[in-house]
């Protein structure tokens, strides 16, 4: 079982299907002086990461248990703009780059097993790896028909392929190597979001392909990831200084097979995955 957290502070606002698209920038720049420049920016990201991996291990009819965590701390940055053309001001068209981050993990490494086979595991201790969270592309376009309704899409790239391996250094001066050979992928995301400005509420809706970056070859139970097809709906309603904003997410149903070829991963398997995700939050305004 593996759990990984991280968290991205970053002072800016991300493309979500149904929402307005903040991150983006001009296509068509020779057309800039017929064009009213909207939004643009560069900002620094703080990203703080912990990792958690807990595993089981045997020997034999023995079994024993492996923990091992870490915490890091990196810095990334984002670039981006956004153009509405002064003869079409409902079209919105950008682009978004953010750079790779870095993540030096430090922590402790915890094995314990029954003896004889206690001599057999590293030592406990200091642990670290290296992790590169890969730099990604956005475009993005929104339209507006009128002026309750907008429509929009983007395609994000990932350069995943960075991420050939994870590499542990662990107590005993030894390298604990697990390949990846992660591969670059394009997310597709589409949505529209109708205002019922006398019912001071809006409507969203959106739909997501997210392919994903695991190969078969190492694919395994720890993330069992497969192209995801989602569908996501929300809600939005205004209290005065208050929103609630309610929403929710469903992964169709999916299932992977790992790669026939031998060891490659040691453990074969097929894997179903679904998901649902239900959210509500309450915003302040607080000034108005």
């Amino acid at each position: 079982m593996a759990t990984t957290t991280t968290r991205t502070p970053e002072a800016s606002h991300g493309f979500t299907p149904g929402a307005h698209i903040a991150d983006p920038a001009p296509l068509g720049l020779a057309a800039f002086a017929l064009t009213t420049f909207f939004l643009s920016f560069v900002n620094a990201g703080l990203v703080p990461a912990t990792v958690e991996i807990t595993q089981y291990v045997y020997f034999g009819d023995t079994q024993g248990q492996a923990h091992l965590g870490g915490n890091a701390f990196g810095i990334g940055g984002r670039v981006g703009a956004m153009y509405r053309p002064a003869t079409l001001p409902a079209l919105s068209v950008g682009v978004m780059w953010r750079s790779q981050v870095n993540e030096d993990f430090k922590g402790k490494a915890d094995f314990d097993i029954a003896d004889p086979f206690r001599a057999q595991l590293p030592p406990d201790g200091d642990i670290t790896t290296s992790v590169a969270i890969p730099q990604s592309v956005a475009v993005g376009v929104a339209f507006r028909p009128t002026p309750a309704l907008e429509v929009e899409a983007n395609a994000i790239y990932v350069n995943w392929a960075k991420f050939k391996e994870i590499r542990i250094h662990l107590p005993n001066m030894t390298d604990s190597v697990s390949p990846q050979n992660y591969e670059d992928t394009v997310t597709v995301r589409v949505g529209a979001e109708y205002k019922l400005p006398n019912h001071k509420s809006s409507l969203r809706l959106g739909y997501i392909y997210d392919p994903t970056p695991i190969p078969a070859t190492t694919l395994t139970a720890q993330l069992p990831d497969a192209n995801r097809h989602c569908l996501t709906a929300g809600a939005s309603y205004s209290l005065g200084s208050y929103d609630v904003h309610a929403g929710v997410l469903y992964v169709l149903p999916a299932m992977r097979t790992t790669s026939d070829t031998p060891y490659m991963p040691i453990h074969k398997g097929s894997f179903d995955i679904q998901a649902f995700v239900a959210s509500l939050t309450l915003e302040g305004h607080f000034g108005r």
